[in-house]
């Protein structure tokens, strides 16, 4: 597992997984990160479990924001990328080595996690985006 902060704030996140067969806590952190620090917290086990990935406001300790995906035996990395409002979570599975969005993991096994997901839709990516300056 790898986290890169590309944000301007440093952020408090609670990652925890849980066996997907028993509903057992199989991982458990508090990490801080540090604007574009990047951090290797302790290797997740390789099975099927759920992921999942919360930001903790500094303040009052409350959950701003989670993310949830599936680890399999097949997981080769788990990279979270730190922005200002948002958390992302690719997962690569081997050979296909392809990451996988959240969007795209195996259904949630408890369905009011659900509601806790972010709708990708509700995510404003146009203030990344600068415009060209003239060169005459």
């Amino acid at each position: 597992m790898e986290i890169h902060s590309e944000s301007d704030d440093p952020h408090n996140l609670h990652i925890e997984a849980f066996d997907r067969e028993t509903g057992q806590q199989t991982y458990d952190e508090g990490i801080a990160v540090n604007p574009d620090e990047s951090v290797g917290p302790p290797h997740l086990s390789a099975t099927d479990q759920r992921l999942r990935v919360a930001r903790i406001d500094a303040q009052t300790e409350e959950i701003i924001g989670d993310q949830q995906v599936s680890i399999t035996g097949e997981t080769q990395l788990v990279l979270i990328r730190l922005y200002d409002d948002e958390v992302v979570i690719e997962v690569s599975r081997g050979e296909a080595d392809d990451l996988e969005d959240p969007e795209d993991a195996d259904d949630l096994e408890d369905p009011e996690d659900a509601d806790d997901l972010e709708d990708p839709e509700d995510i404003d990516a146009t203030d990344d985006i600068e415009e060209p300056e003239d060169s005459e």
